[in-house]
């Protein structure tokens, strides 16, 4: 196995160990729901992984006692194999490269490298990856949103244009469509992928970053009610995208809402881990802080509470 039984249990270890933690900081009932309701989708798959690793256990099993019953039978000349059936036996054998359980352990391991900006470990495990699972969606996926990342957006189109050929209307796929786009300031096309994506609604990541995009967007124009609208939508559904606070706190400091901004960003950095974003967030906030009439009156006073 190209990943391994110990490395995916220890993967399942340490993000159950994360959800205790954040269970415990939890600040209101939604965030307890949330982090609930990933730790019950971390429990079913484990069920999953662990009734897969049953089914195949019962298999070999059976695959062992049919030898000893083909080991006792005479034996004679074994017929060809024509081209056709050589294909399809290559084509089984790439598909036994690697299992399930280990795929969806490389997806876990690309999506935290993704989490953290990490677009070169990312494209490193994804490139591997799509070699072994040359159709996984999910994969593809992520494999051009490490792209985007890198502002690699041709590569990115490329791959996201192959998913939507074989799913036209994949929620995640569009949204990030539309976060190239947005970065090539092609706002109209921008909202015309995400508000796609966001009609979906079937994906409830491709919804988070359709909204937060789709802030962005707003957020550029300078239109930042829009854009507050829209980033508070992402931040209701994700409580710790920093990002989304980011972008949030500065669309509320544009509107001369400096209260509001401060209180945003001090929430952001309650709730973040170390991190890009969180250092933007921490910046901002203490420039914010250096600039408030309280800061400028102390320093003259010589006043440090």
């Amino acid at each position: 196995m190209g990943t391994g039984l110990p490395e995916y249990i220890e993967t399942f270890k340490q993000r159950f160990r994360q959800m205790k933690d954040a269970l415990g900081m939890a600040k209101s009932e939604h965030d307890v729901k949330y982090v609930k309701g990933q730790m019950n989708e971390l429990y079913k798959l484990i069920e999953m992984h662990v009734q897969s690793l049953r089914n195949i256990q019962s298999s070999m099993k059976k695959f062992a006692a049919s030898q000893d019953e083909v080991a006792a039978a005479p034996s004679g000349p074994r017929p060809e194999m024509d081209e056709a059936k050589k294909g399809e036996l290559a084509s089984f054998l790439k598909t036994m490269q690697i299992s399930e359980t280990d795929l969806q352990t490389l997806r876990q391991k690309a999506w935290d490298q993704i989490i953290a900006c990490d677009w070169d470990g990312a494209l490193a495990t994804l490139t591997k990856t799509v070699e072994l699972a040359p159709d996984d969606m999910r994969i593809l996926v992520l494999l051009g949103w490490a792209y985007s990342g890198k502002e690699m957006y041709e590569k990115a189109e490329g791959i996201y244009d192959l998913v939507l050929e074989k799913e036209p209307d994949h929620p995640m796929a569009l949204a990030n469509l539309g976060y190239i786009s947005l970065k090539r300031c092609s706002y109209r096309e921008a909202i015309e992928f995400l508000s796609r994506a966001l009609r979906q609604d079937s994906d409830k990541t491709a919804t988070i970053y359709a909204n937060y995009y789709m802030g962005m967007v707003y957020f550029e124009r300078q239109m930042y009610a829009d854009a507050i609208s829209f980033l508070e939508k992402s931040i209701h559904l994700a409580p710790n995208l920093v990002e989304a606070y980011y972008h949030l706190g500065l669309a509320r400091k544009n509107m001369e809402e400096i209260d509001e901004a401060r209180r945003i960003w001090t929430d952001a950095l309650e709730r973040a881990q170390q991190g890009r974003w969180s250092e933007l967030v921490a910046d901002e906030l203490e420039s914010l802080n250096a600039s408030s009439p309280q800061h400028e009156a102390s320093q003259e006073t010589g006043f440090s509470p």
